[in-house]
């Protein structure tokens, strides 16, 4: 629906042994997706690629400064961590993280074995986001 939509075109950017996690969202979409991991992009083409983006999905990661410095609007999906560490130029920015009691606990590996931070958060809260983002773009 989003790439039909808005005649867009949806890139895949991964991370060193994201091969196999970028080739089962590439076999489950319904629509065409550059897929980055074979050209193995590096932090420096990264950069410029970020830069020509009109819309940035990405989780907590350097991704999303790199998303935040140049100016693109950003969504990002916040599990574990705590949102205060980093909330600096967020304008066009927009947070996704589900409040849980045992949240947000800055740990790698879930104490609790159900990751239901990141698992609760949905496509259609993606989706939200983005919209939302697009929106204020647009104004």
């Amino acid at each position: 629906m989003f790439a039909g939509q808005w005649k867009c075109r949806i890139i895949l950017f991964t991370g060193p042994g994201e091969e196999a996690i970028a080739d089962r969202i590439v076999a489950a979409a319904t629509v065409p997706i550059i897929n980055t991991a074979p050209d193995k992009v590096n932090l420096a083409l990264l950069k410029p690629l970020i830069k020509r983006c009109g819309l940035l999905v990405t989780n907590d990661t350097g991704t999303r400064h790199y998303g935040v410095a140049f100016d693109v609007p950003t969504v990002v999906i916040i599990g574990p961590m705590d949102p205060t560490y980093t909330a600096a130029n967020l304008e066009r920015s927009f947070l996704i993280r589900k409040e849980l009691d045992c949240s947000p606990c800055n740990l790698k590996k879930c104490p609790v074995d159900h990751h239901a931070c990141m698992t609760g958060i949905t496509p259609e809260d993606v989706l939200a986001g983005s919209l939302k983002l697009l929106d204020k773009s647009s104004e």
